[in-house]
């Protein structure tokens, strides 16, 4: 009907300008990161001829955090809104969420908290890509950490086994992120996965988007669990990879052994 191809060219309006604001959106994230780089660089080389500890130094020392601050919102934004769409392969869970564990346990972040995180023996095979799966893991331990106290924290990991997981797509492998923190209000949960809402006051508010997003692109889904000032549950599943994908899996771990 008329009315129906009205709609329709209002609704194919709005996608393209839509589409416009975001090629513009990425170039002005483009441009600012240009001069930016600039700035630090000149503030950097002023910082060598200024007079240690004086005034002017510190000054020069905020703007150069705060430059990077604003540079890795930029770059937080680019993947948002440019991500970029890896393969899925076939994967080795337990061993990316282990791999995830080792760097969070690096982090700057961590201080006297505690991770607790035993691998289980055990072979689960997703389709995935194991960069983007380490990051989204690593993401979620780091907010984990920025939500507990830095002498009293605790994260606990588990992989749960998918016997006891069985969803509409047959078997699933899920992993649990549990923290000690402050918890999250139902005000809060019902913002938390959209782009740029952030309850810290640095926060630069990406961080779960993008973790949504990885789980959606691997066909998972993410859940939480929390109340405020009681700590959160991040429970994280991904659909089994079929015996044919996982034997595709072993034959290509077998190749690269061979080769060593």
């Amino acid at each position: 009907t008329e009315r129906v191809q009205r709609e329709m060219r209002v609704a194919t309006e709005k996608i393209r300008e839509l589409e416009d604001l975001q090629v513009m959106a990425l170039g002005i994230a483009h441009e600012i990161r240009n001069p930016l780089a600039s700035i630090r660089g000149c503030v950097q080389e002023l910082g060598r001829i200024a007079p240690a500890g004086g005034r002017e130094q510190k000054f020069m020392d905020i703007i150069c955090r705060e430059s990077g601050r604003l540079d890795r919102i930029i770059e937080d934004f680019l993947r948002y809104a440019r991500p970029d769409r890896a393969a899925l392969v076939p994967t080795e869970f337990v061993s990316v969420v282990d791999e995830a564990v080792v760097l969070l346990r690096q982090h700057e972040d961590l201080q006297g908290r505690s991770i607790h995180w035993n691998p289980i023996d055990a072979r689960y095979v997703i389709r995935g890509s194991r960069d983007h799966l380490v990051q989204l893991f690593l993401n979620l331990g780091i907010i984990a950490l920025q939500a507990t106290d830095p002498q009293s924290g605790e994260i606990s990991i588990r992989v749960v086994s998918p016997s006891l997981t069985k969803g509409e797509n047959g078997d699933q492998v899920v992993v649990e992120w549990e923290d000690n923190g402050v918890g999250i209000s139902a005000a809060v949960r019902d913002k938390l996965f959209m782009p740029f809402f952030s309850k810290k006051e640095h926060g630069r508010g990406l961080g779960l988007s993008l973790v949504a997003r990885v789980v959606k692109e691997h066909g998972g889904n993410i859940d939480l669990r929390s109340e405020s000032g009681d700590g959160a549950v991040f429970l994280v599943d991904f659909p089994i990879a079929s015996a044919r994908e996982e034997q595709k899996e072993n034959d290509v771990e077998l190749t690269a052994r061979n080769r060593e």
